[in-house]
């Protein structure tokens, strides 16, 4: 969740020298969103020792509650962990949502009951 008065923030960290236009919001929070996952995912995956996979973001109704929104798509996550992230010397705060499908469920179980019992 990226909130629009972070965009030429965001854009002045990724070197974006373009107009910031509606294309260019969407392009920044895209970027910034596969960097954020793929940090994310890269640590979970070390500290779980699973392969996990990175689907696409996805640009989401500004105005609109997140459950209804993936409902209306098709999409019904198991799991959803909500993460705030900030880069405090350049005053940006992002909320990333890390959406997990029923069939990760089983495996990401078995290894937190694995981590609980040693």
């Amino acid at each position: 969740m990226f909130n629009d008065s972070n965009t030429e923030k965001i854009a002045k960290l990724l070197h974006y020298d373009k107009e910031i236009n509606a294309d260019a919001r969407t392009e920044l929070l895209v970027d910034i969103a596969n960097i954020l996952i793929g940090a994310c995912l890269s640590g979970l995956s070390e500290q779980l020792d699973l392969r996990l996979s990175q689907g696409h973001p996805q640009i989401l109704d500004r105005n609109a509650y997140v459950g209804d929104i993936l409902v209306d798509r098709g999409t019904k996550p198991a799991l959803t962990i909500e993460m705030g992230c900030s880069i405090k010397s350049h005053d940006v705060d992002i909320e990333l949502l890390l959406m997990f499908t029923d069939e990760s469920i089983s495996v990401l179980n078995s290894k937190l009951n694995y981590m609980l019992v040693s």
